[in-house]
């Protein structure tokens, strides 16, 4: 992926809980999580309790995928949208 196709955004908690939920529900380690995002287990972590200032889209979308819960890109597309309010909405492109 090029920097120029990376999107950052500042998470809220339900994104955290929403991760940390769904791993939990599924029984996934986050060991696994980390291996298969190829980022640190620290990473995972910080990103389930709140204590990281920025993730990728990217990295979100494929947790989502990961964990089979749809509901984790939900809540990041609605944060980007509140981050963002001057993005054109998707019926108006």
């Amino acid at each position: 992926m090029s920097p120029d196709n990376v999107i950052l955004f500042s998470p809220t908690n339900k994104i955290g809980a929403a991760i940390r939920d769904a791993r939990i529900r599924r029984r996934v380690p986050l060991e696994y999580l980390a291996d298969e995002l190829h980022v640190a287990i620290s990473t995972v972590s910080r990103m389930e309790t709140g204590k990281t200032q920025t993730i990728n889209l990217a990295l979100v979308a494929e947790l989502s995928r990961l964990l089979k819960s749809p509901k984790i890109l939900r809540l990041a597309v609605v944060q980007i949208q509140k981050s963002f309010p001057q993005l054109p909405d998707e019926d108006a492109v």
